[in-house]
């Protein structure tokens, strides 16, 4: 299966009970400082969905809630293909953040 959307709405963050219960992970492909060692962290965010998938993939922690936080850019389609990844919340923090499958659109169309 492949996850093409279009994430629009702003999301609440989870009171701090809840923040003991989730597992947040961050996504940013904005330019500026890119880190080597990306770990998800809201500091050191992965700059890329396929990065935060095979993290997720490798923590396999399946008995808590995990969430991807994507902020706002372009990413290339995602195939959500394992089980560990079933229980994944995918969300957009804002306006702006979007996953397309889409094909590229030239600048002008030749005839």
């Amino acid at each position: 299966m492949t996850l093409c959307l279009l994430c629009v709405a702003a999301t609440a963050f989870p009171s701090p009970k809840e923040k003991e219960k989730v597992t947040i992970i961050h996504v940013n492909n904005a330019p500026g400082p890119k880190y080597k060692e990306s770990d998800g962290s809201i500091e050191y965010p992965f700059l890329t969905l396929e990065a935060a998938k095979l993290h997720l993939i490798r923590l396999g922690e399946v008995t808590r809630s995990r969430r991807v936080l994507i902020q706002p850019g372009v990413y290339p389609s995602l195939a959500i293909d394992h089980p560990m990844l079933s229980s994944v919340s995918w969300e957009g923090v804002e306006a702006g953040s979007v996953i397309s499958g889409g094909i590229e659109v030239p600048s002008r169309m030749i005839p």
